[in-house]
């Protein structure tokens, strides 16, 4: 979720916090202002706007006062196969940097539970450690056995990086945003609900509609303790569920809990590294930092290299074939058979394209990276047209009031896409997307991958992601066309 501006109600109070230093928050006359926000936002006779408010100061204030955050996350994601839920469960520590911004330490498992009663409940646990020291990002992949190491330029990208190795999910990372859940700020709708026991704590409860957009808003609850005015659980539902009573919403498609949550003022005394297993290998990107900066330094500047001659237009950039993601089916698996309609209505089939290099696209218009992905996927489109390959974007929509070919239409993506991909998702091991395959013509799997990568070297921009992609895909496509 987008950190926005202050809302007009609260410019004025998020004022008067900006003037406030830390030693001041946390000293007595702080205490006083937390109390009194506490009590506002307690008072169900008091106006809702006025015990949102409070409920959004007394939050802020904490975050002002912590210089260390510690708890234990767990998330919860109902898969679109409807069989199985990936559950996260980690140990989690954010150290406030002196420059701005949090330092991060997530360490634990990640596993699948199998719903279906008859299929064992949990299949092999896997482990996550990833560590953001401000400057260098490590992160473990088990299944891949590299220690992968990157130079972010900000909490988006190392986000994205954390994803690939499936530990970003608990970390809270609207709390870490500047302001702390700025999304509440601009969102349409905030209704307090019945207040709830969490974990031994009473907790306010919000039902939160985000500002809308392009597309649909996806509804959340968050819950807040009045212990510490920090959230203990966040329920994120299906956008078709906005102007639902809660009693016709459903269950909540993600599901993240803290718990032992732990605050101090003073630095965790934490490294935020992770160490090389044995029998692992690293995999870093050129030009990082030669050591983590000591705590409380400022850290080194990563190396500029040399201008390279800018690329043709439209070309992806120079860069090697990433490794196909082990997790997804490998080079050499038969690609399953699948029949879809097209948005025409049309029935589609795998063996339709046979004799043609085939690439996958899983997206949808509720995702994030999906759509950042689209002009990577659409380039390559463009690029090979014409040529004995197709493009399908394999569409799954969480909401039956979304328009996936509307948004192609506005967005000029011309590729063919094909509806209710979900039903296929299983069979491609799909567990996260945006997923990427390209396919040979004897329909052998020739690559594979999910989500964005941050692409080896020195740091590539915001932009850097959309055209490794893109370079993949061609690379991938080019060697499934030989």
């Amino acid at each position: 979720m987008n950190t926005e501006n202050a809302g007009t109600g609260l410019r004025a109070c998020l004022l008067t916090l900006a003037l406030l230093t830390p030693s001041a928050v946390a000293g007595a006359g702080s205490a006083m202002g937390m109390d009194s926000a506490m009590q506002a936002a307690a008072d169900p006779a008091a106006p809702a706007e006025d015990r949102t408010k409070n409920l959004i100061e007394r939050l802020r204030v904490v975050m002002r006062g912590v210089a260390t955050l510690r708890y234990d996350g767990e998330s919860r994601v109902q898969m679109p196969d409807g069989k199985r839920v990936a559950v996260s469960q980690t140990k989690v520590i954010a150290e406030r940097i002196e420059e701005g911004g949090w330092k991060l330490l997530v360490d634990g498992t990640f596993d699948f539970e199998n719903i279906d009663s008859k299929a064992p409940k949990k299949g092999n646990p896997q482990t996550l450690r990833a560590a953001w020291d401000g400057v260098i990002l490590s992160a473990l992949q088990e299944k891949r056995k590299i220690l992968r190491k990157t130079a972010p330029k900000d909490l988006e990208i190392v986000r994205l990086e954390m994803n690939q190795a499936d530990a970003a999910a608990t970390v809270a990372w609207d709390l870490f945003s500047t302001p702390p859940y700025g999304n509440l700020d601009t969102a349409q709708k905030i209704e307090f609900e019945e207040p709830e026991t969490i974990g031994g704590l009473e907790c306010d409860v919000i039902w939160v509609v985000p500002a809308g957009g392009k597309n649909p808003p996806v509804p959340f609850r968050l819950a807040l303790a009045k212990k510490d005015g920090l959230p203990r659980r966040l329920e994120m539902f299906r956008p078709a569920t906005v102007r639902q009573t809660k009693d016709k919403r459903g269950e909540p498609g993600i599901v993240l809990s803290y718990s032992n949550v732990e605050t101090s003022p003073e630095a965790s005394g934490a490294t935020f590294a992770v160490d090389l297993p044995k029998g692992f290998t690293i995999a870093a990107d050129k030009n990082l930092p030669a050591e983590n900066p000591a705590p409380g330094t400022k850290a080194p500047e990563v190396p500029t290299p040399a201008p390279a001659p800018a690329p043709a237009p439209d070309a992806a950039p120079k860069l090697p074939l990433a490794p196909s993601n082990q997790e997804l089916l490998r080079p050499g698996d038969t690609a399953p058979a699948f029949k879809l309609k097209d948005f025409a209505g049309k029935e589609r089939s795998l063996e339709e394209f046979k004799g043609k290099v085939v690439v996958l696209d899983f997206w949808g218009t509720w995702c994030a990276p999906c759509r950042i992905a689209m002009p990577a996927v659409q380039k390559v489109h463009e690029k090979f047209e014409g040529k004995d390959v197709v493009v399908l974007g394999m569409n799954f929509e969480q909401s039956p009031k979304a328009d996936p070919e509307k948004f192609k239409k506005e967005k000029g993506f011309t590729y063919l896409s094909l509806a209710k991909a979900e039903t296929v998702a299983g069979s491609y091991k799909v567990t996260g997307w945006p997923t990427f395959y390209v396919i040979g013509k004897d329909g052998k799997v020739v690559w594979a991958d999910r989500s964005l990568r941050t692409p080896p070297g020195p740091p590539a921009g915001p932009d850097g992601p959309v055209q490794y992609l893109e370079s993949n895909l061609t690379q991938a496509v080019e060697q499934a066309l030989k």
